[in-house]
């Protein structure tokens, strides 16, 4: 059976090694610009971090209140960490947007009159000190 490259667990590895300012290359070998921000799903995140599940909140046994889920923030959850990397506009499909979040992404910067790309963690082939290199071309990028 052929593993689903969405859980490629080396690329999300790799995607935890990029930092802003990266550059990065197509599979060619072009460069297509600079790492603008990273985003990392909380499945894969640090354990250690902040929790992102709802907490229940229990009034004393005298007071008698309805029990009351305190869910954690909107700025705290994945989905809107990663929305300061993603267009809010609707001009960006919304199984994009999600596709991106579950998975994690990288978002490249292509210059000025250049739109954003964005690289999932199956599409890294490699990561080191002063660059990211992709498995595939430029144009295989979600862009906006």
């Amino acid at each position: 059976m052929t593993q689903n490259p969405t859980f490629d667990a080396k690329g999300k590895q790799l995607l935890n090694r990029v930092e802003k300012g990266m550059a990065v290359f197509d599979r060619a070998g072009h460069e297509i610009g600079k790492v603008d921000g990273t985003f990392m799903p909380a499945e894969t995140a640090d354990p250690e971090g902040p929790a992102t599940k709802p907490q229940i909140v229990m009034a004393p046994a005298a007071v008698m209140l309805p029990v009351v889920p305190v869910v954690a923030s909107a700025s705290s959850s994945p989905a809107a960490a990663g929305s300061d990397l993603l267009p809010t506009d609707d001009t960006f499909p919304k199984v994009l947007r999600d596709r991106l979040v579950n998975n994690g992404f990288l978002r490249i910067h292509s210059g000025l009159l250049h739109h954003h790309r964005y690289a999932m963690p199956d599409q890294i082939e490699a990561v080191d000190s002063a660059q990211v290199r992709l498995k595939v071309a430029e144009d295989d990028l979600i862009k906006h």
